[in-house]
């Protein structure tokens, strides 16, 4: 049974050469969290959902597409901190200047 054939046309996965099922949240707009740690928990969230085998097909779906957006804004956070972060390390060269971080207790790390 040819796939192509058979689904109507516009429901094709792009690739995959085979009917997909089309959620209404297929392609929306997603909506960014308010922050990074939120982002995060959402994302955590979903995946213990997705994990738990509670979730029918469908909803799974539907939250494997939000936590896909979800894994791209929090690496752009990331990548924008990473960034700010060697903007901010740049010796008066130009180079990056490197020194040790504190710990939370004001210690520098053992090496």
């Amino acid at each position: 049974m040819c796939p192509q054939l058979c689904a109507p046309p516009g429901h094709l996965a792009p690739d995959a050469g085979f009917p997909y099922i089309h959620s209404p949240m297929t392609r929306k707009t997603q909506v960014a969290p308010k922050n990074f740690e939120d982002a995060l928990a959402e994302l955590e969230q979903i995946v213990a959902d997705i994990e738990s085998g509670q979730v029918g097909l469908e909803e799974s779906l539907v939250r494997y597409e939000r936590g896909t957006f979800l894994i791209q804004h929090c690496r752009g956070v990331l990548n924008s901190a990473e960034k700010q972060i060697e903007l901010l390390s740049k010796t008066a060269e130009g180079g990056l200047a490197s020194a040790p971080m504190d710990t939370a207790d004001g210690e520098t790390p053992a090496q």
